[in-house]
């Protein structure tokens, strides 16, 4: 039996992935599960499983409970970035902001991702704006929080 996480984490992944491709406005976002594996030059990623600022791309607490059953609640992080050659940080923090509701409207569509879980929602999120000679770019790390029980 799979873990708990791996379960969900791959849901989290193919629905992200489906519903951008079926988006119009989303379809050119690029989402990878984890950190990528070589040098990406999308304007638009978002990468589930994968924590800038923290050194886990999920965690989780086990508690066990009475009768077979143990609560296992955990936290998937993710981030997402969207980057351009000028200095317009506003349409920047507003293409971000749109891939992090496009990650929500998944969540709030199927809140147990296939059966994965009993209950998955988006729980935090923060906003980093970065201005460079490479141009502006805007990176939300979010956490995706999982409610599941395990039945032993």
């Amino acid at each position: 039996m799979a873990h708990p996480c791996e379960e969900v984490l791959s849901a989290l992944v193919e629905s992200v992935t489906a519903s951008f491709a079926a988006s119009p406005s989303l379809q050119d976002v690029l989402v990878i599960d984890g950190p990528p594996l070589a040098n990406i030059e999308a304007a638009d990623m978002v990468a589930l499983g994968l924590s800038l600022t923290y050194a886990v791309g999920a965690a989780g607490d086990n508690r066990p409970a009475w009768g077979g059953v143990t609560s296992a609640p955990f936290d998937i992080r993710g981030s997402l970035q969207s980057w351009s050659g000028d200095n317009g940080l506003q349409p920047r923090r507003a293409r971000a902001l749109a891939l992090l509701d496009g990650v929500d409207a998944v969540l709030k569509a199927d809140q147990q991702l296939g059966g994965t879980c009993d209950r998955a929602y988006l729980s935090r999120w923060n906003y980093q704006p970065v201005e460079s000679p490479q141009g502006a770019s805007v990176v939300i790390e979010f956490t995706v929080r999982v409610d599941k029980r395990v039945f032993l």
